[in-house]
Formats: structure tokens, sequence, C-alpha cells
């Protein structure tokens, strides 16, 4: 084998040496973290349920940088109040507000919440986990000051009133079961006034596959952005409504192979992994479309809708994707000359020789 023959294998041997490396690192990597989820009601002094969020984060199955990497979600979202912490046998202790709260504090098995009874291993060892803080627990008088509607939301503990208000504990209000969780990319576009001009932007978020965890992730993902945390999304009913700066004029779509399809149900949310969301003016009137130039009008599509609702925006259009193309072709074209060019160099240097 003569010596070019000889470099060029030893040249295929290193970077295929170095493509699998970077595949088993991956790999190493990817099985050293887990996407961790832990749902929280906040429960104040009458026992009403204030707020709940749905929080995911990724961790090493390690007490201390689970603790970590859960108090900066909390604190993303606006939970700063409550923290986890490891205790001096390894254990992990909860607190909310400064003076602690009772907090009742749940995994899930899968299927149901179960109470959390070993510190050191149910946090880590469990993808879900369930808090109810500040007054998770509650004495009977408070128990008994409820409505009846509301004390389906205690379990008494069998424990009474002796040593302070754990006679009661919360039970979560969502449910226990382990969904799917998903990867999910999001394609956020603002249609601006002119109907034109698009900012774009594209988010990744992980969430379990339930409405109310959705909405709860995504509102994570885009927060901190300093355009795009005005989009929101809220669960009204059995549908998740996304918002722009108050305004819900909002097309959805989910990814349908290579093809956008129209949201038509919340599941779509939740089954597709690649969605688009075209926001601000995602639907116009047919008045407004028939302003367009003709170029423009390629960036819309009929809604079947009416009522000012005629046409909706078609994610990733521009109307000037026509001369985009053109000016690619050319760059193809270009870069195959040079090839040629290159390719006829060396054939003539070689008869030269």
């Amino acid at each position: 084998m003569d010596s070019k023959k000889i470099i060029a294998a030893t040249i295929v041997a290193v970077f295929c040496f170095a493509a699998i490396a970077v595949a088993v690192n991956s790999e190493q990597s990817d099985a050293a973290t887990k996407t961790y989820e832990i749902y929280v009601e906040v429960i104040n002094d009458d026992a009403q349920l204030v707020t709940s969020n749905y929080v995911f984060f990724e961790s090493e199955p390690d007490n201390q940088k689970y603790c970590e990497a859960a108090n900066v979600a909390f604190e993303k979202i606006g939970l700063g109040a409550l923290t986890l912490g490891v205790n001096d046998k390894g254990g992990v202790w909860v607190k909310f507000g400064e003076s602690g709260g009772y907090n009742k504090c749940y995994y899930s098995n899968e299927q149901a919440w179960e109470s959390i009874s070993k510190t050191e291993k149910d946090y880590i060892d469990h993808t879900k986990i369930g808090l109810a803080v500040g007054n998770g627990y509650i004495g009977t008088a408070t128990y008994e000051a409820l409505p009846l509607a509301e004390k389906i939301f205690w379990h008494e503990t069998g424990m009474g009133d002796d040593y302070g208000p754990y006679a009661y504990e919360k039970i979560l209000e969502a449910p226990g079961k382990l969904e799917t969780i998903k990867e999910y990319t999001v394609n956020l576009e603002i249609v601006e006034n002119d109907l034109v001009k698009v900012n774009a932007q594209k988010f990744t978020f992980k969430s379990e596959s339930i409405a109310y965890a959705w909405a709860d992730a995504f509102n994570a993902a885009v927060s901190g952005n300093s355009i795009f945390s005005k989009t929101t999304a809220t669960v009204a009913g059995d549908w998740i409504v996304i918002n722009y700066d108050g305004n819900g004029n909002t097309a959805t779509y989910y990814k349908d192979g290579s093809k956008w399809v129209a949201i038509a149900n919340s599941s779509q949310y939740l089954t597709g992994s690649e969605l688009s969301f075209e926001l601000k003016n995602g639907y116009i009137s047919a008045e407004k479309y028939n302003a367009l130039s003709s170029a423009e009008k390629k960036c819309w599509q009929e809604s079947g809708m009416g009522a000012g609702y005629d046409y909706m925006r078609i994610p990733g259009a521009s109307a000037s994707s026509d001369s985009d193309n053109t000016m690619l072709y050319v760059g193809i074209a270009i870069a195959v000359v040079v090839v040629l060019v290159v390719v006829a160099f060396f054939v003539m240097k070689k008869k030269n020789a």
C-alpha cells in the first residue's frame, strides 16, 4: 500500500474512533442525569389551595444535586419560598417560607401517590414527587371549619392534635399516575401589525403529557426571555390557551411528518413533539388578507372559521421565500462550479507530471 493510501486510511480511522468516543460519552452523560418532576400545591392558613405548579428539571440521582437543581427551577417560576436541602443523615428536607411550614410529601409509584418515608431515597429514586406546602397538615379545628366540598381533599392521619396541627393531611388534587415525559419543541413567531415582519425563536422543554404540566413547563421555558416571556399558556376547561401580551389571536399548529397541521384539540399539544404558535396576528380577516400583495398572501391559508378569523399564518412562511430559494440555487451552482474547477486542476496536474 502506498503512503497516500496509508495516510487516508489513518485519517478515516481517527475520525471513526472520535465519532465512537463522542457517542459513548454522550450515552454515559445521558445515563448520569434524569428528568425529574415535582408537583407543588401551596396551601394557606385557612387550608385553601392558593397555587399549584408542575416543575421539571434535570439532575443526577444525587440528593445534593437534586435539591440544587430543584431550587433553581422553583426560583425561575416564582416559587422561591420553597427550598429543598439535605440533612446530616443524607435525607432531603422541605422548607416553605421562613417558618418552614407543615409540608406533606409524596412520591408517585407511577400509578398513585404514596407518602414519602425514606427521604434519602424516595426523591431521587422516583421521577415524580408531590408536595403540599405551607399547610400540608392542619389541625382538627381548621378541618372542621372547611366546607364539605373541600373536606374531601383532606385525610385523617390518626395523629390528632397532641403534637401540633397534624390531625389531617392534604390529598393532592393532581393525579399521582405518571404519564409519559416527552421533549417538546415549540416555534414561536410574532406576526407584527404590518402582517409581514415576523420575530421567531425556538424553545425546547420537557413535560409530562398532562395539560396543566405542559402549560407550566412551557411558561418556565419562555420565562426570562425579553420578548417571548410575554407568551403564556393557560388551561381553560379542556383547552390549552396561548396568549401573547394579553392577545389571544394565536394560530396553533403541530407537525405531522413534514406537514404543519392546525391544532383542533388540546391532546394535539401533548402528542405533537414539535409545535408552532403564530402570535399576535395569527389570524386575520378576509379584508386584511385581500389588502396584501400576492407574495405576502402566500404566507396565509384559509382557516375555515370566518368572523374575522378567515386566514391563518403558515408557520415559517416568508413573503421573500421565492427569492431566497433562487439565491440558494445560485449558491449550489457556484459550489458545483468550484468543485469542477478543482477536479480539473488536479487532472491537468497529473497529466503534466
